[in-house]
């Protein structure tokens, strides 16, 4: 079973904040766990941002709203799961949200997930 967990540093310190909770934000944590559950061996899903530390865009970008999280892409073994875990993301919370994934090749690559601009997500949460 996969879990969500956030970014700690090596005091042991949880690094990730969320400064709070939108609908955006919380249908985009349960979908992350739920594609999780069905699409991947990676034990936890890492969430690595939120609204904290520097995004691109600033101040425009939408971690700033708390409208979009970052997850930690080194988990995935392989990637062909990282792609499949994407997909099925992407699919799950459609059109009103945007997941891409960020970074290639670098130590920071993630997969950004977020609402998209100019869009206000009043539906499910689960």
């Amino acid at each position: 079973m996969a879990g969500l967990k956030c970014k700690v540093n090596a005091k042991g310190r949880v690094t990730v904040r969320f400064k709070r909770f939108t609908r955006a934000n919380l249908r985009i944590l349960t979908a992350v766990y739920e594609v999780a559950e069905k699409t991947t061996s990676v034990r936890d899903i890492v969430i690595t941002s939120a609204n904290d530390g520097r995004h691109s865009r600033r101040p425009l970008s939408q971690h700033y709203k708390d409208a979009a999280v970052d997850i930690r892409t080194h988990s995935f073994r392989r990637v062909e799961a990282r792609r499949r875990f994407q997909g099925a993301l992407t699919h799950e919370l459609g059109p009103l949200f945007y997941v891409v994934y960020e970074g290639r090749g670098t130590r920071n690559a993630h997969i950004h997930v977020q609402q998209r601009k100019g869009t206000t997500y009043t539906g499910k949460l689960a």
